[in-house]
């Protein structure tokens, strides 16, 4: 179970990014999720379905524990991603269609790239590879 409590993600922008923005633009932040809240619950297909620009990838990535939020919580399985990352990992699986590293390596390279990053032991690894 995923449970999602009045998240929300802002970014300080650099002087690059803020010129990128247009001079409309005012502030040095951008809020990418804004009071966000959501439970996908055991044995249910959810879907986060919004534009571009909207927050869905940054949302999973909070979820993933690749980012922090910067207020509300998340519970994967009842553990918490800023106090146990670690269980949270363990939980699920997360793979994005826009991180650089996958095109670089075979499948038998990622799949053993996540296996080290979750502390999977190599010979666990090596047993069930196949």
């Amino acid at each position: 179970m995923i449970s999602i409590k009045n998240l929300s993600k802002v970014f300080t922008l650099s002087k690059k990014q803020k010129k990128e923005m247009g001079p409309d633009f005012i502030g040095n932040q951008v809020s990418a999720v804004d009071n966000v809240s959501f439970d996908c619950n055991k044995g249910r297909i959810f879907g986060l379905i919004g534009p571009n620009g909207a927050g869905k990838t940054t949302t999973l990535r909070m979820i993933a524990t690749m980012l922090q939020p910067s207020s509300g919580s998340i519970l994967v399985n009842n553990f918490d991603v800023i106090k146990d990352p670690i269980n949270v990992r363990k939980s699920l699986g997360f793979l994005s269609g826009n991180t650089g590293i996958y095109d670089r390596l075979n499948c038998e390279e990622m799949v053993k790239y996540y296996a080290d990053l979750h502390g999977l032991d190599t010979d666990v690894f090596e047993q069930n590879k196949d």
